[in-house]
């Protein structure tokens, strides 16, 4: 059986079917037996069908591929994207397949969707318009609760009537792209496919690893005629969608200017009034614009564009000079090595909206072609386009150049938006996904760029830095981002390096450095971005000081970390970014300094001096290199735990952490008075592959330290075991992100105990209370992380095992020699963490109260420290009784109105 190589995965009425239609055109591409399978959202559900369709069905589906044919095929289910279960079911299935997303104006999308209802039958869709959209919270409140709750459930009312809803993209993608990784999508314009299909194909063939193909038949499916509605309704739409059409634009770091463009089949039926109603937020902006464009600065603008002297073109929009300005191909051999060569020829100001400037040129890549062309803000990119021209004359000057055909590029672009005295930049993206500038847009035409004297740091980062290099003027210094920063840093160390990716501003800083006196030489070095993968080449514990600025933070961040000497400083600006917070998460075991000033935020982290292996200096950790170098096939990973009266959940966590890739368990029973053995050879008898070692511990004591360490060591000797793995019965480790085996094999030596990332999950009045896996059952979890350790970033922990060490009485930490070792919270950057079941009935929360407070007086030796939760719960149990029982369960049934959907067992 085939499996698919790419989903069309929605939205629906935003031309997903002609996609499909013309993609499977393509000789490369073979279709499935029907564009829309639905297996993932409600054929594989038991629900309200009478047939289930299996894995088997699914597969047949799909045309069987001989080896050594290179042909591909997919499927286009348009409602997979909407339904918040297909996500995980569908990479549980296929992990790697590729997944297209066309996103229409919502609004467009929800009245083509009214209409589409109404074709169908106006039996489906009684309403008008405006009544459907306002019933829609009433007709799908209940059944969206359904959906969530109920993983199994098909809801044909809101499949019918989410008009509104099917439009907020953020929250869908949001979904889908923290069980996917990125790379696997592929997001598409809607308005861009109905204009140029050709242009989109072509990114659509690109994406799936085949050669462009002329589609011939482009019939649009599924069109249908209808008048426009209501201008003051689509006004009012529109209003409802902008906030979540700006988180996405956020989101995805692009444009999609849906309020701007509107329905292009409907612009002709719509007056000038309803032009204004729909540009509502633009409106004034426009008519001042248009004021400020008198006739001369339009004539003067028209002949300046024709002026390419020293590679610079000039325009003039709102009287302000804007600059479109070509990097020399000849300042850096970069761009001997990136490209053959480019030009941006042409720049010309639209007709019709002369606020907008067209940037035309070309761009030939040397090893890799060039695919795209990006004006570029910071970190966002402001507007992408395919490099889909064919410059034939430009070809001819490079015959040494095979199959050289679609190398231009054409960008409408809106520059009335651009700040003063600050730049975008031109990147060209090559099919490798090397980003390289070939030029930029200002707003000014002077030859010198805005240079600060000091960094962009806090008032305290600045004088540690000072201070710092003053003690150590050899310090050897990385720089991420050049500018002001370089030419401060350089009047302070002899020994900076710095990497920048922008041509321009790369010669303007080597430019001041050579001017001023008191400045020592620069390796300053100008590289493709990505540029963070320059680490690889250098070797370890290399610099005293890393500053992390410039493009791509968060990567230079990562890569960066080997690079630096024990006690050097790894600094990051701009920290208080969201997505710069797992930074804390990488570096939890690292002296950390966090400085404010003037709405600046910048952050340090100090590398510990001393290394895991150096814990005393008198003390040798045998075998430590040996182990370190296991392949990932004969690393070892064991579960060791103590357990209690658990027969309702014991068998499923071992199913779930053997499914998470641990193989080897060594459990004792702590005195159980139910079915908890039998639960445990149960398990064993199920997955005859897995170790289990079954020990019954008569010991009264409740020292969970001494006897889980003691287990620990026994799968050490027993299984070499490299990692360690201690749990509780009702605690299962998750790793999203990629198998376990191959994130604990990727880690270095330093890396001994991992602190995992805690999900709480409740009980809930709604579950199926028929379903004994409370892995399954329990699908919701507490928002927020209310664990021990939670403001370090985690719970417990898994340790990469060495004789000697010890596992504390609540699993939290691990002691070396009486040292506690430090702690790598992995679990927000690898996808690790530990889901807790603590809570599943009222009998099972009284059994472990009364269990948990019996245990901790028998073992008076360590109350005093340990068990303090269960202790106080218990002597409530008794003065109270049962009527704490139930108070304590109904806290944990209906509290918690917040409670997150996360289901783990799929």
């Amino acid at each position: 059986m085939t499996l698919p190589s790419f989903i069309i995965i929605g939205a629906q009425k935003c031309g997903t079917t002609s996609l499909y239609n013309y993609a499977i055109e393509h000789p490369q591409i073979l279709p499935a037996s029907m564009k829309e399978l639905h297996f993932f959202n409600w054929r594989s559900k038991p629900g309200n069908r009478k047939t289930v369709e299996g894995v088997d069905w699914y597969l047949s589906q799909f045309p069987t591929i001989p080896n050594g044919k290179n042909l591909i095929t997919g499927e286009a289910t348009s409602d997979y994207l909407v339904d918040p279960h297909t996500p995980q079911r569908m990479f549980n299935l296929l992990p790697d397949v590729k997944l297209i997303v066309l996103l229409r104006n919502p609004v467009d999308r929800a009245v083509s969707h009214y209409h589409h209802n109404r074709r169908i039958s106006k039996k489906r869709e009684i309403l008008p318009f405006r009544q459907a959209i306002e019933k829609e919270p009433e007709r799908l409140n209940i059944e969206k609760e359904k959906l969530l709750s109920d993983e199994n459930y098909r809801s044909l009312f809101h499949r019918n009537y989410s008009y509104l809803e099917r439009g907020i993209y953020i929250e869908q993608l949001e979904k889908w792209m923290s069980i996917f990784p990125r790379e696997q999508f592929l997001i598409l314009k809607s308005e861009d496919f109905y204009a140029r299909p050709n242009v989109t194909l072509r990114e659509v063939f690109e994406f799936l690893g085949l050669p462009n193909y002329q589609v011939t038949n482009k019939k649009k499916d599924h069109q249908l005629s209808y008048q426009p509605i209501d201008p003051k309704i689509r006004s009012n739409l529109a209003e409802y969608f902008q906030p979540y059409n700006q988180k996405l634009e956020e989101y995805l770091g692009r444009k999609f200017n849906w309020e701007m463009n509107g329905n292009k089949e409907q612009k002709q039926h719509i007056s000038l009034s309803q032009v204004k109603e729909k540009l509502h937020n633009y409106q004034s902006e426009l008519e001042q614009i248009k004021s400020k464009l008198d006739s001369k600065s339009i004539s003067k603008s028209r002949q300046t564009f024709q002026e390419v002297e020293e590679n610079v073109i000039n325009s003039f929009v709102q009287s302000s000079k804007i600059v479109v300005e070509n990097y020399d191909a000849d300042s850096h051999p970069i761009y001997a090595e990136l490209f053959w060569g480019y030009k941006i020829e042409k720049i010309q100001e639209k007709t019709s909206d002369r606020n907008t400037i067209n940037i035309s040129g070309w761009a030939l890549g040397k090893n890799s072609p060039v695919v795209a062309i990006e004006i570029v803000e910071l970190s966002s990119i402001l507007k992408k386009v395919s490099v889909n021209q064919l410059c034939p004359d430009i070809a001819k000057r490079y015959p040494e150049v095979p199959q050289v055909k679609e190398i231009g590029f054409s960008i409408d672009f809106q520059v009335n938006k651009l700040r003063p005295k600050f730049n975008w930049l031109i990147q060209a993206v090559l099919a490798d996904e090397t980003r390289m500038p070939i030029g930029c847009i200002r707003t000014n035409n002077t030859k010198s760029l805005n240079i600060r004297a000091t960094p962009l740091l806090t008032e305290e980062a600045i004088k540690f830095l000072e201070n710092l290099l003053k003690q150590k003027p050899h310090a050897k210094v990385l720089e991420f981002g050049s500018g002001g920063s370089t030419i401060w840093l350089s009047k302070l160390t002899k020994n900076l390096t710095s990497i920048e990716h922008d041509g321009r501003w790369f010669q303007q800083v080597k430019n001041q450095i050579q001017k001023q006196k008191n400045c020592h030489p620069v390796d300053i070095k100008l590289l493709a971005r990505p540029y963070h993968t320059i680490c690889e080449k250098i070797p370890e514990e290399s610099f005293d000081l890393i500053i992390v600025d410039g493009r791509d933070r968060m990567k230079c961040f990562e890569a960066s970390i080997k690079l630096l000497k024990p006690g050097g400083i790894l600094m990051l600006d701009d920290a208080q970014r969201e997505r710069y917070k797992q930074a804390q998460d990488l570096l939890i075991d690292w002296q950390f300094t966090k400085t404010v000033s003037k709405n600046r935020h910048t952050y340090w982290w100090q590398k510990t001096l001393q290394k895991i292996t150096n814990i005393e200096p008198n003390q040798s950790l045998t075998n430590q290199k040996q182990i370190f170098h296991k392949s990932e096939e004969s690393a070892v990973i064991a579960g060791v735990s103590m357990v209690k009266d658990e027969e309702d959940i014991i068998y499923y966590t071992l199913a779930g952490n053997y499914r998470q890739g641990i193989t080897k368990f060594v459990v004792l029973d702590h005195l159980s008075s139910d079915k908890t053995t039998d639960e445990i050879r149960r398990f064993a008898d199920d997955y005859p592959e897995a170790m289990v070692y079954l020990i019954e511990d008569r010991d009264p004591l409740f020292h969970k330290f001494r006897k889980m360490s003691a287990a620990a060591e026994f799968a050490h000797r027993m299984w070499g075991a490299e990692w360690i793995f201690p749990f509780d019965a009702d605690e299962v480790i998750a790793s999203l992100d990629k198998p376990l085996r191959n994130i604990l094999s990727q880690l270095g030596p330093k890396h001994f105990c991992l602190g995992l990332q805690h999900r709480n999950y409740l009980p809930r009045s709604f579950y199926d209370s028929s379903e004994p896996n409370p892995l399954k059952r329990m699908t919701h979890r507490k928002k927020e992380d209310t664990s021990l350790f939670h403001s370090q970033g985690y719970s417990k922990v898994i340790v990469r095992w060495q004789l000697g060490m010890e596992i504390d009485q609540g699993h939290h930490l691990v002691k070396f020699e009486g040292k506690k070792l430090p702690v790598t919270a992995l679990g927000k950057n690898h996808g690790l963490i530990l889901r807790q079941y603590r809570y599943r009935s009222r009998e099972q929360i009284k059994q472990k109260i009364v269990n948990g407070g019996k245990a901790y007086e028998v073992s008076q030796d360590i109350s005093q420290k340990h068990g303090g939760f269960w202790q106080e719960r218990y002597k409530q149990y008794q003065k109270e009784g049962e009527k704490f029982i139930d108070e304590f369960y109904a806290t944990e049934i209906n509290g918690y109105s917040d409670a997150i959907y996360d289901p783990a067992w799929v």
